[in-house]
């Protein structure tokens, strides 16, 4: 929604990209729904670590949200995706 109030979807290259992360983290949540729960724990777990990557991407291009955003996404699901889950 950010990236989309500050008109930076209306690049091609971007929109497809943020399209592709829609698609994969979704797939992603899909596959830890599906799995035996002690497994998709971990599949969660990497989904949450993965999203900080995805973050922090966009901290360092300064593209489609602010860079403070980003870099407080990246700081949240890190700590999500490390944190146990029982």
């Amino acid at each position: 929604m950010i990236g989309l109030a500050r008109g930076e979807l209306r690049r091609t290259r971007v929109a497809w990209a943020q399209l592709g992360g829609v698609v994969a983290f979704g797939a992603l949540a899909s596959v830890a729904l599906l799995v035996d729960p002690d497994v998709g724990r971990y599949v969660v777990a990497t989904g949450w670590l993965a999203h900080a990557a995805w973050d922090l991407v966009h901290f360092r291009a300064r593209l489609v949200v602010p860079t403070w955003y980003a870099l407080g996404c990246v700081v949240v699901d890190t700590f999500v995706g490390v944190s146990p889950a029982r």
